[in-house]
């Protein structure tokens, strides 16, 4: 059995991730990826095929056995996620035996920004806490509230989820025209800004009875959603969950991308819509708008839960008059391209050398 010379610990295979470790296992890079659990029971995406070496935790005794021996003999390490104790435990090992390895996570404190919730964090990362190792931040604000936690003497990279962006860009039936669809993707749940987006779209109708919402999900909120929408149910589409295969048709026939959101890591959706050429509105809770939304160049980073700042750009969205839209869908989907799977082998590749590299100094 051939050793990993890089080896990744995550959670589940998701679709954008699966999409960067088959392409990383096409160019050549000797990697293998250990899962926690083949799926989430909250996520419903469809199982996604696996094209590159990998085992799961939770999965026969010879895969375990496997994951123990990959951990022991790979170059290098890399941990996303805290959760499972296995994680915990094999970033102690890999620090004890001074094997390189490093942290792979988005912004800590999406579940809990209190200092409870960083006792808690330092606690379970207390290994990472007490090391040196290299901090991979998914998105430069990933990077900052892990300077903040954890200190600056230690090395951070900017590796964020990169995914093949290329299925989001044909834009059929293109034309001028002036944005009036709305879309949110994402859960129904109060951390993704919903209920903020139904109460300004309910105001925004008023002066402009042509607009319309799309909302693309499913979750605990969709009732209370539909009894906030009901004056306006003609010009809404409560169009409930689609699966990840689904989701460039959705962008396509709409104009504008709205998620508010109160907390988002990173946001998927960001770079979706834009590689789509859909101008996205979202805040500075956002991960993915800091390394792509430039303010109205080629969307909207407004701060969380402040329904005047989301009432004003969204009105200055559906403002828009053609020329200026269709500019600012053009630069959308150029800098969607940072974060395009074209460019995500080489980001870890330089990251885990060079995180190899200085941890032996370390």
């Amino acid at each position: 059995m051939t050793i990993p010379d890089f080896v990744v610990v995550t959670d589940i295979p998701s679709p954008h991730q699966v999409e960067l470790f088959d392409e990383m296992h096409r160019s050549g890079l000797n990697l293998g990826i250990i899962y926690v659990r083949h799926r989430d029971p909250l996520r419903r995406w469809s199982d996604t095929e696996l094209g590159h070496p990998h085992a799961f935790i939770d999965g026969t005794a010879e895969e375990l056995k496997r994951c123990h021996r990959w951990i022991r003999e790979g170059r290098l390490t890399v941990i996303s996620g805290y959760a499972h104790p296995l994680q915990r435990q094999w970033m102690k090992y890999r620090e004890t035996e001074r094997k390189p390895w490093c942290f792979w996570g988005e912004r800590p404190g999406v579940r809990s920004r209190s200092w409870i919730g960083k006792f808690y964090r330092r606690l379970l990362l207390r290994v990472l806490s007490k090391s040196r190792a290299p901090v991979w931040g998914i998105g430069q604000w990933g990077i900052e509230g892990y300077r903040d936690e954890f200190g600056s003497e230690r090395p951070y990279f900017n590796v964020p989820y990169f995914s093949n962006l290329a299925r989001f860009k044909t834009r059929p039936n293109d034309r001028e025209c002036v944005p009036r669809t709305i879309l949110f993707s994402g859960q129904l749940i109060d951390r993704k800004g919903i209920l903020e987006l139904a109460s300004c779209f309910v105001a925004l109708v008023r002066k402009y009875p042509d607009l319309r919402l799309r909302i693309l999900g499913q979750g605990p909120l969709r009732e209370r959603i539909a009894a906030l929408l009901r004056t306006v149910a003609g010009q809404v589409d409560l169009i409930g969950f689609r699966d990840w295969s689904e989701l460039p048709g959705f962008y396509h026939s709409s104009d504008i991308v709205c998620v508010p959101s109160k907390y988002d890591g990173w946001g998927m959706f960001v770079p979706e819509a834009m590689a789509a050429g859909c101008p996205v509105i979202t805040t500075a809770a956002t991960g993915a708008a800091h390394d792509l939304i430039e303010n109205g160049v080629n969307g909207w980073m407004i701060p969380p839960a402040n329904v005047d700042r989301l009432t004003a750009a969204l009105e200055e969205a559906i403002s828009l008059d053609p020329e200026t839209y269709r500019l600012m869908r053009q630069r959308a989907m150029q800098s969607a391209q940072t974060v395009d799977i074209s460019r995500g082998v080489d980001v870890f590749a330089e990251a885990a050398e060079e995180s190899m590299r200085l941890y032996s100094k370390l």
